[in-house]
């Protein structure tokens, strides 16, 4: 039995689809190196967003940490509760850190005195403070100016940042 089907054809049918598989690999090819292109650009723009966001964050906490450290009445409070907690005014001190807290969303607020211990927690934490936590107030000692700690977590606190806001007595003239 002949074929009916021309050689010539079949050669022609043949280079034809070697001809559209090959540009459609060429195709998809492009299509995809073109589509990661486009999606690298786009993580890239999140993530710069996302550095932007984090840059703000970090400037939006140490500028309210510096509100604190220039409050002159708050200072002036916390120095007169540290030197005799007994004296009026502790109600005022924690009613002013208890405002901060629930308007700032922060997990809690500490008084810490010059040797790390705790005076006053809004939560009533008992433990110390971290070494990490103790080196960071001692550059805000050093250096008088707020500080952010790095990302820690302790034996009975979930991962966090601290705000260091020293307070210092003005001085007297």
């Amino acid at each position: 039995m002949k074929s009916t089907f021309p050689r010539w054809l079949t050669a022609v049918l043949a280079i034809g689809m070697l001809v559209l598989l090959t540009g459609t690999a060429g195709f998809y090819r492009t299509q995809k190196r073109q589509f990661q292109q486009e999606s690298v650009k786009e993580l890239q723009a999140i993530a710069q967003l996302k550095v932007d966001q984090i840059a703000a964050w970090r400037a939006d906490q140490l500028a309210k940490a510096t509100v604190l450290m220039n409050s002159r009445f708050l200072i002036e409070g916390v120095g007169r509760w540290m030197a005799d907690p007994h004296v009026a005014g502790a109600d005022g001190i924690r009613s002013r850190l208890l405002s901060m807290q629930e308007q700032y969303r922060y997990r809690d607020i500490l008084l810490v005195d010059g040797s790390g211990r705790v005076r006053m927690s809004l939560t009533a934490r008992s433990w110390p403070v971290q070494s990490d936590v103790m080196h960071a107030l001692a550059i805000a000692w050093r250096d008088r100016k707020a500080v952010i700690t790095d990302l820690h977590a302790g034996p009975k606190d979930p991962p966090h940042l601290d705000v260091i806001a020293p307070l210092f007595a003005p001085a007297r003239g």
